[in-house]
C-alpha cells in the first residue's frame, strides 16, 4: 500500500498536527506538544476521503508508566473525534518523562513520543498588607487551582521564611481550605528586612512566592489640618486667616500644644518662605487661628506670578511628649486678576445668516464659578457696534446671548466686558469667524 505522510506545525508551541495520506483517504492526528499530569489533555482524528459503505477504524494507545488508556474510533464518513487523555500523577513514576501515543488503522501503524510536563494548576498568594511591624499579624491566603482553574484537591504547604532564610513556620493544608484566612504571628524580635512566604502543590511541586517587608514603623500619633478662609490672594487683601486643627489618630480628642506657622510660595518647583514665622498655642479643642498680615509681608517681597500657590506649612508639638506633625496646604493662590473669562464653551466660528449662540464662563482664580457677576456685552462688525447685551452669570458662572439677526460679515468681533460687583472691571476679547 503506497503511503505518504506529510508533517504540518499549527500552533507549534501549542499543538503538535501531523496528517498521513493512505491510497484510499488522508487522516489528520492533533495532539498536544506536551502532556500535563492531573488535567485533560485532548487529542483529535480526523479524516477526509472516506466514502459511504467505506468505512474506517483506528485504535489509538496512550502509555505513560502504569498508565495505559485505549479508545478506538470508527469514522463512517469525513469528519473529526476527539479523545479525551487524563493521566494521573499517582501513576506516573519519576523516572517516566514521555507519553507514548500509538494510532494503529488496518495495516497503518503510526508512533509518537511526546513530552510530559509532570506539574499543573497555578498558585496564588494573597497577604493583606506588604509592610508590617514587629508583634503583628500577617494574614495571608493561597488560592491553589488545576488547569481548568478548579480548586486543586492536591495538599499545599505553606513556608514562613525570615530574611536569613529560615523556615520558621510550615503549615500543611488542603487544596479547598488553603484560600481560607490564615495567620502568623510575628516575634517580639522579629528580623527587620524582606520575608518569604512560599506555597507549593502537586507532586513535582507548584511554588510561588510573596514577600512582606519587617520594619520598625510609627503611625503618626495626631494630624494636622490646615483651612484657609481665603482661596485667592489678591494685591489689595490686607490680611489672610488661617485656621489650624491638631487632632489625635485614634480619638476627635484635640491635641494640647503648640504650633508655629510660616509662608511662603512656590516659584519654578522651589518653595520661597517668608522671613516672619507665626506662632500660637492650641486651644482644648486643639485649634487655633491665625491673622496674617499679607499686605505687609509683601511690601519686602515682589507680588507673585498670577495663579502661583500660596505655600502654608504649620508645625504642631505635643506639649508633654514633644512629638512634631507637620500640615502642609496650597490650595490657596496669588491673583493680579480676581476672574478669568472663558469662550471655550462657544462655537469657535459662525455660520452666516443663522444665529449664533454665545456662551462665556467666569471663573475665578482657582477655577471656581462666579455666579451673580454683571456681564456687559457689546458687539462689533470691524469698528462699529452692532449691538450690546447685559446679563448676569448663573450659579454655574455661565452666561449665554443668542445672536438671532443675521451675522453676514466676514469677521465679527465679540468684545466681553465684565464688572465685578465690588466695583473692580475686567474686559476680554474673542474673534470669530
Amino acid at each position: 500500500m503506497e503511503c505518504r505522510c506529510f508533517i504540518l506545525f499549527i500552533f507549534s508551541s501549542i499543538i503538535l498536527t501531523k496528517c498521513y495520506a493512505t491510497a484510499r483517504f488522508t487522516y489528520v492526528l492533533s495532539a498536544p506538544k506536551q502532556f500535563r499530569v492531573d488535567t485533560d489533555n485532548l487529542v483529535v482524528i480526523s479524516t477526509k476521503d472516506i466514502h459511504d459503505h467505506n468505512s474506517q477504524s483506528f485504535e489509538l494507545t496512550i502509555q505513560c508508566g502504569g498508565y495505559l488508556q485505549k479508545e478506538k474510533l470508527v469514522f463512517n464518513k469525513d469528519g473529526l473525534q476527539t479523545v479525551n487523555i487524563f493521566i494521573p500523577s499517582s501513576k506516573v513514576p519519576p523516572s517516566v518523562q514521555d507519553v507514548t501515543m500509538e494510532l494503529v488503522s488496518g495495516e497503518e501503524h503510526r508512533g509518537e513520543t511526546i513530552p510530559l510536563i509532570k506539574s499543573s494548576g497555578f498558585i496564588f498568594i494573597q497577604t493583606d498588607k506588604p509592610i508590617y511591624s514587629p508583634r503583628d499579624i500577617v494574614k495571608f491566603r493561597v488560592l491553589a487551582i488545576n488547569e481548568d482553574q478548579s480548586p486543586s484537591t492536591s495538599k499545599v504547604t505553606v513556608d514562613i521564611t525570615n530574611p536569613s532564610g529560615i523556615i520558621l513556620d510550615r503549615m500543611t493544608y488542603e487544596g479547598q481550605d488553603a484560600f481560607k484566612k490564615k495567620e502568623f504571628h510575628l516575634p517580639t524580635e522579629a528580623d527587620l528586612g524582606l520575608w518569604n512566604i512560599t506555597a507549593a502543590f502537586g507532586k513535582d511541586t507548584k511554588v510561588s512566592v510573596a514577600e512582606f517587608e519587617v520594619k520598625e514603623y510609627v503611625l503618626p500619633t495626631f494630624g494636622v489640618t490646615i483651612k484657609p478662609r481665603e482661596k485667592i490672594i489678591n494685591k489689595t487683601m490686607d490680611y489672610v486667616n488661617i485656621d489650624v486643627e491638631a487632632r489625635y489618630s485614634y480619638t476627635i480628642r484635640g491635641v494640647k500644644g503648640k504650633c508655629t506657622l510660616r509662608l511662603g510660595y512656590i516659584d519654578d518647583d522651589q518653595i520661597i518662605l517668608f522671613k516672619k514665622t507665626h506662632r500660637s498655642k492650641l486651644k482644648l479643642s486643639g485649634s487655633a487661628s491665625f491673622q496674617i498680615p499679607m499686605m505687609s509681608i509683601l511690601r519686602s517681597h515682589s507680588f507673585p506670578p498670577h495663579g502661583t500657590p500660596l505655600f502654608i506649612e504649620v508645625n504642631v508639638t505635643e506639649r508633654v511628649t514633644k512629638i512634631q506633625e507637620t500640615g502642609v496646604d496650597m490650595t490657596s493662590v496669588f491673583a493680579s486678576d480676581p476672574h478669568k473669562i472663558e469662550f471655550s464653551s462657544s462655537k469657535g466660528y459662525f455660520i452666516p445668516d443663522y444665529p449664533y449662540q454665545l456662551k462665556i464662563d467666569v471663573l475665578d482664580a482657582v477655577n471656581r464659578p462666579v455666579s451673580g457677576t454683571n456681564v456687559n456685552i457689546i458687539l462689533l462688525a470691524g469698528d462699529q457696534q452692532t449691538d450690546s447685551f447685559e446679563t448676569q452669570t448663573d450659579h454655574n458662572g455661565r452666561c449665554t446671548w443668542v445672536l438671532n439677526k443675521s451675522l453676514t460679515k466676514a469677521v465679527v468681533e465679540l468684545k466681553f466686558t465684565v464688572n465685578v460687583s465690588n466695583g473692580q472691571k475686567m474686559s476680554s476679547s474673542e474673534t470669530f469667524k
